[in-house]
Formats: structure tokens, C-alpha cells, sequence
């Protein structure tokens, strides 16, 4: 069961998702993060940073999924974060950042 707060790592079984893992190093290709128990919040090349329904990869056998829960974090912290995200919803994919991690 997704609580907000939660991040959902993604590995999707793509040409696009494989080239992210490979040049990455990594097992996962992409993050969301859970807002509450039916949306998150992610961002996507070529879309703006929104909320979207968390069933869109749960449910969906191109996407394997992993959730992380940090416990620590206050009711006061989770709030605070999930305002935060959503005052990030509507911003553009930052793809300097992708640059950055390249060169």
C-alpha cells in the first residue's frame, strides 16, 4: 500500500529505459513521488512536472516498480513535501540536470 511520501522507482522495459539504466548505472530509469494513495507526482522528457494516477505504471507490465518509504519523515515533513511537490506541478523537465549527469 503506497503512503504519501513514498517514491516509486521505475524500470520501464523500453529502448528509452534502457539507454537511462545504461548510461546511469543504474537498475531504474525513473522516479515518482507518491502524493497520495491514487496519484503521484513525476516529471517526463517532453511533458511538464505533473500528477499523475499511480495505476498508469502499477498495472502496466512494461513498467517493474520498487517503493522506498523513508521512515523518519514527520506528518509535518510528508506535508511539507507534498506541498512542495505540488508547487513544482506545470514546471518543465529540467534536462541540464540530464546533461550534467553525462558530461
Amino acid at each position: 500500500m503506497l503512503s504519501p511520501g513514498d517514491l516509486v522507482l521505475v524500470r520501464s522495459m523500453t529502448p528509452v529505459g534502457w539507454m537511462i539504466r545504461f548510461f546511469t548505472n543504474s537498475e531504474f530509469n525513473h522516479v515518482a513521488i507518491v502524493v497520495d494513495k491514487e496519484t503521484w507526482v513525476e516529471s517526463n522528457p517532453g511533458l511538464r512536472v505533473g500528477v499523475r494516477l499511480v495505476n498508469q505504471y502499477l498495472n502496466n507490465s512494461v513498467y517493474k516498480c520498487r517503493v522506498l518509504r523513508y521512515s523518519p519523515l514527520t506528518f509535518n515533513q510528508t506535508d511539507e513535501l507534498i506541498l512542495w511537490l505540488r508547487s513544482r506541478v506545470g514546471r518543465h523537465y529540467d534536462f541540464m540536470s540530464v546533461f550534467r549527469l553525462l558530461f
